[in-house]
């Protein structure tokens, strides 16, 4: 079976890489700026997936699905030597960034830090943990909460997956990895159970010198009449709504972590954290 490419398609999508190049460029002082002049065109990455443009000082990568993001200095030469986006470390999903020890640059799938006075390095997680703990943890979480309302939710069945980096264009922020919970739920109504269907995401990040899981946002779908449906979301919003970009306060998901600076969600599920020296 033959498939063909859209190439009006491509070239649409190159033009907005393209623009969104220059955009950071500007946005980070143009020619005055750290990254300094161009001294090479646009180019396409290998795969196809980004451009990128090098500099005097570094060099801007934008990516179709995780943004424009400099890099520069020793982080850049090492991420460089090593393949650059064909290496292990995949894309850069954030600038080479400031830190008290240091800096560093968050990629697809590790991270490079330079310590101050010191040589960059890939860094080894500080800690990891594979998916099935962090899965355990964040159900038992979740599941905990729902159980406040016993005589209202009855909780059938659970599947939890993994969503990949999202990018803000607005903001310029890259959101790491995040779990996506789904529940099927019965919700004990008269005359007859309701379906009720909970969707959450949550992201697990470094918050106040510990490891957390953290609610950024739900949804739910429920089979019922609409007065029915009133009660039972505000039953879901006055125990979900006091979550949301809380820290997950008693629940298995802390972890102290001393020095982290990062948290990533890898594409299996499992959870590592990377800290200073």
């Amino acid at each position: 079976m033959e498939t063909s490419v859209d190439t009006a398609d491509v070239g649409e999508a190159q033009q907005s890489l393209s623009a969104c190049i220059a955009q950071k460029h500007a946005d980070l002082g143009g020619v005055g700026g750290p990254l300094g002049a161009p001294i090479s065109a646009e180019l396409t990455t290998t795969d196809g997936l980004a451009r990128y443009q090098v500099y005097r000082s570094g060099a801007v990568y934008c990516h179709a699905t995780e943004g424009a993001h400099e890099i520069h200095g020793p982080v850049h030469q090492l991420w460089a030597s090593l393949g650059a986006h064909e290496s292990g470390l995949g894309y850069p999903v954030s600038d080479v960034t400031q830190i008290s020890t240091g800096e560093y640059c968050d990629f697809e799938n590790g991270v490079v830090y330079l310590p101050s006075g010191g040589a960059a390095r890939v860094l080894s997680p500080a800690f990891s943990a594979p998916s099935s703990l962090v899965v355990s943890a964040i159900d038992g979480a979740v599941k905990a909460r729902l159980a406040q309302e016993r005589k209202l939710y009855n909780v059938t069945d659970g599947a939890v997956s993994i969503e990949g980096y999202r990018y803000n264009p607005v903001s310029g922020i890259v959101e790491g990895r995040s779990y996506k919970v789904h529940y099927d739920m019965k919700a004990r109504v008269p005359f007859r159970d309701a379906r009720v269907g909970l969707d959450l995401w949550i992201d697990v990040e470094v918050w106040s010198g510990a490891v957390h899981g953290i609610l950024r946002r739900w949804s739910s779908d429920v089979d019922s009449g609409p007065v029915r449906a009133k009660k039972i979301r505000k039953k879901l919003r006055a125990q979900l709504d006091p979550l949301v970009n809380q820290p997950w306060a008693g629940s298995d998901m802390k972890i102290p972590v001393a020095n982290a600076f990062i948290v990533k969600v890898l594409q299996d599920g499992s959870g590592a954290v990377y800290a200073a020296d």
